[in-house]
């Protein structure tokens, strides 16, 4: 009987070292082998929640933090949807719910989420800092070693707001490290904030 016990213990150890390898070698490869989905289906019918597999189950998390469709959509003019890993340019993984609102409808909205969470930061990158507000809601490490970041953004210029759940496997304390490199998610931003975009 101990001796069983001796060899299951060896065998679980032998498991636990070779996923711990694997994960170290591939993990980043894994972790960001994301889709590209853009649409607004994708978050009206919420099958968004089903991007990602195993540890980077990434849709099902941001699923837990986006507003409902129904809260965002209402009174909107525009409501646009993107997921991305762009794992080329970035570590960080992209769940983002855009929307557009007349200017009073944006105000109310805008006003109220000023009063939630904590400034992330201004976005130097990709956007000017008296027309652009960045609200950290919720931050935390996940079961596979990332930081989520749970952020809403504001834009006085164009009457938008953006709810973003994003990924990356450094801690940040601002928005520019998580989305100056991120390719793909600055082609989405460039189109949907054109007002909101710093002068060339």
């Amino acid at each position: 009987m101990k001796k069983r016990v001796k060899v299951l213990i060896i065998v679980l150890s032998v498991i636990v070292v070779l996923f711990a390898v694997f994960w170290g070698v591939f993990g980043d490869f894994i972790k960001h082998m994301q889709p590209y989905r853009r649409g607004v289906e994708y978050y009206s019918d919420g099958s968004y929640s089903k991007f990602g597999f195993g540890f980077t189950r990434y849709g099902k998390i941001a699923s837990k933090y986006l507003p409902k469709y129904e809260d965002v959509s209402k009174n909107a003019t525009d409501v646009e949807f993107v997921y991305c890993g762009d794992g080329i340019y970035s570590k960080t993984v992209f769940t983002v719910v855009a929307a557009k609102y007349d200017a009073q409808t944006y105000i109310s909205k805008r006003d109220e989420i000023l009063k939630t969470g904590s400034d992330f930061g201004v976005d130097g990158f990709i956007g000017e800092t008296e027309t652009r507000y960045h609200r950290l809601i919720e931050k935390k490490q996940i079961h596979n070693g990332d930081y989520m970041y749970y952020v809403v953004s504001c834009c006085d210029k164009d009457n938008s707001i953006m709810y973003y759940v994003l990924f990356d496997a450094i801690e940040r304390s601002d928005m520019v490290g998580l989305s100056m490199y991120n390719h793909t998610f600055y082609n989405f931003y460039r189109e949907f904030h054109v007002e909101c975009m710093p002068a060339n």
